[in-house]
């Protein structure tokens, strides 16, 4: 039987191992904390992208939420298995298959799910509530991946939307760390994402 309960485990232990990490940061040096914070924010995107895929392929086996409610499956009958599951998105109910399963946006997420659940579905409806925190940790994540023109000027984005100003000399660890935000943005964006997967699989 599907279940999102390791889900749920997996998320919690490392969200909580990334603020234990956060949490040494003011004994370390000014580069060593910008580095420690960018890795912290690349793994927790990661988290989100991997517990989401796995928690909506869960759902597509008849998972119900972690509350005991259940999904608003379409399909008549649960998949079986994780590729099956990653197969239906692709093909279920589709003139043409979709190529790549993405899920690091809310629409990209939707559109891998719009042949087996409803829009308003929970887990979906939650996730694109949240949508413009997950477009600045995905941007963040993208510049610190990539670093270049494309990601900076996405990167510039969010600072803008944090500072009121474009800041072209600030790094995202700079800005992860920056003492201008109480929380440090790396430690509210882990709790956040932590609230916001935690949601999504009604936890």
């Amino acid at each position: 039987m599907a279940s999102l309960t390791g889900q749920i485990a997996r998320l919690d232990k490392q969200v909580s191992s990334a603020l234990a990490l956060l949490a040494t940061l003011p004994d370390l040096a000014g580069v060593s904390r910008h580095y420690i914070a960018e890795l912290v924010i690349l793994r927790t995107f990661a988290l989100f992208e991997s517990i989401v895929e796995q928690s909506a392929c869960r759902l597509v086996c008849g998972a119900t939420y972690l509350d005991g409610t259940p999904a608003q499956l379409l399909r008549p009958v649960p998949t079986k298995g994780i590729r099956r599951a990653r197969e239906a998105m692709s093909q279920y109910n589709r003139t043409k298959p979709l190529q790549q399963l993405r899920w690091n946006k809310p629409v990209n997420i939707r559109t891998n799910l719009d042949t087996l659940f409803p829009p308003t579905e929970h887990f979906i409806a939650t996730l694109q509530g949240h949508s413009k925190f997950i477009a600045d940790i995905r941007k963040v994540r993208n510049h610190i991946a990539h670093a270049n023109e494309g990601t900076r000027t996405k990167f510039q984005q969010v600072v803008l939307n944090y500072y009121g100003a474009v800041v072209p000399s600030l790094t995202p660890g700079r800005m992860l760390v920056s003492p201008r935000f109480k929380p440090s943005l790396a430690e509210r964006w882990a709790r956040e994402t932590h609230i916001v997967v935690r949601a999504a699989l009604r936890a």
